[in-house]
């Protein structure tokens, strides 16, 4: 038996906008911990018979990812994201095509777990369970209703976890007080099962999704597996939906370990340190007379005053204002703003390779400045089709083998299709300033 665990880093975390965003989303950041939450997760999964991980993530993160994570992950590269049951579903059948026995430990990139240990105990468990053919998830034990989780209702004891009943939807108020008190507990979106077995249910259970997914898997040694476009013919469903609520081998580990999804800034303030009066105060703060409040800062000196329950987030181009009861409501906000740069483009100091700084915008341009840092790469997505201009400050940028490699002084317009990685090849910082001025035909 070899047990692999499989990191998902997919998503956007919408709701911890203004530092989460498509181009560089929650697992990246760190969240007030030392480390970015995807490596956090790598760290967290040491299980006997593994050696190795693989992360399941789009093209345009595989950059900054490996920068964090490094060569020893194998990566499968998804053209787009369909949701968690595809995303499992290829890497089942990539990782049973080199060992049919592998069990399969299937982690979101962007959770936090505080008591390590027992998780590990935990997942020993479920690995135990796994290899009996169950599909494994674990329920947390909640601490209080709940209404932005899923439930798991749990049945007869097997092994050292319990069958499951029924999972059931995020919940309204009075009906997550009732789950709480009849023995519910939280979907965490873990799961551990062996791969043939999630394989051959897949195929039962959703054809297209295990079809387009066997289309979709090449073969390859290296470090790195692109799937093919076939891949976007499979349905996007979550695995939830697909396979675990309706197989007949769902099996639950109970889990207390701290758990979170960190899901939501009132998340981010109930996991963080606070200090007397309830605050939790990350980067250049001040607070005077501020109390059970978030304030964080990215750079810039953030004072607050007379505040309550507040939570404000300052990065270089964009600021939150909310009260934390309404945190959920911040992916509204973020469908509100639309298209802007703000709403998706902006990536934060701290996301991996490095740093961006947006100097200056316009209606029809913009300036901004990127620290790659020594071996990174910056994924860049053009969000017209009006030819932007690198100007190499410092260092020495890669921009592939259509343009190749340029030195501190140099210009080069980029014309590509859709994307380019500026890579730092060198053991110093790279700077570079990307300008883009649209002409009314642009």
């Amino acid at each position: 038996m070899t047990v692999v665990p499989v990191i998902l880093a997919g998503g956007t975390g919408s709701r911890l906008w203004p530092v989460s965003r498509s181009a560089s989303p929650k697992p990246l950041h760190a969240f007030g911990s030392g480390e970015p939450l995807i490596v956090e997760t790598a760290a967290r999964i040491e299980v006997g018979g593994s050696t190795w991980s693989m992360v399941v993530c789009g093209a345009d993160l595989l950059g900054p990812i490996r920068t964090l994570l490094g060569s020893e992950m194998r990566y499968l590269v998804e053209p787009a994201g369909r949701d968690t049951a595809p995303a499992v579903a290829a890497a089942a059948l990539a990782l049973h095509s080199q060992d049919p026995d592998t069990v399969m430990v299937v982690l979101p990139s962007d959770h936090r777990i505080a008591d390590v240990d027992t998780f590990r105990k935990r997942l020993g468990a479920a690995v135990e369970l796994a290899e009996e053919g169950y599909l494994v998830t674990f329920g947390i034990v909640p601490d209080r209703p709940e209404t932005g989780y899923g439930y798991i209702a749990p049945a007869e004891h097997t092994g050292e976890g319990h069958l499951v009943e029924r999972f059931v939807e995020k919940p309204d108020e009075s009906t997550a007080a009732r789950y709480v008190a009849d023995g519910y507990l939280w979907n965490s979106g873990m799961f551990v099962f062996r791969a043939d077995r999630m394989i051959a249910e897949m195929g039962e259970l959703q054809p297209a999704v295990l079809d387009a997914a066997r289309r979709s898997v090449g073969t390859s040694d290296a470090d790195v597996l692109y799937l093919g476009a076939a891949f976007l013919d499979a349905p996007r469903i979550s695995l939830d939906h697909a396979v675990m609520e309706h197989t007949t081998r769902a099996a639950m580990i109970p889990l207390d370990c701290g758990w979170s999804d960190l899901g939501t800034w009132q998340a981010v303030w109930e996991h963080g340190d606070m200090d007397d009066a309830g605050n939790v105060l990350l980067g250049r703060t001040i607070a005077l007379n501020t109390s059970n409040s978030l304030v964080w800062s990215s750079g810039r000196l953030v004072a607050s005053v007379g505040l309550e329950g507040i939570a404000v987030v300052e990065t270089p181009d964009a600021v939150l204002v909310v009260d934390r009861r309404n945190s959920q409501d911040v992916k509204a906000a973020v469908d509100l703003i639309g298209e802007v740069p703000e709403a998706k483009e902006q990536l934060a100091e701290g996301a991996g390779w490095g740093r961006q700084l947006p100097l200056e915008r316009g209606q029809r341009f913009s300036v901004d400045r990127y620290d790659v840092e020594a071996g990174g790469t910056l994924p860049w997505r053009r969000a017209c089709e009006c030819v932007p201009y690198v100007r190499v400050l410092a260092g020495e940028a890669d921009l592939g083998p259509a343009c190749g490699r340029f030195k501190a002084g140099e210009t080069v317009p980029v014309t590509f299709e859709d994307s380019i990685s500026i890579a730092n090849p060198s053991e110093h910082r790279l700077s570079v300033l990307v300008v883009v001025v649209c002409t009314e035909d642009g």
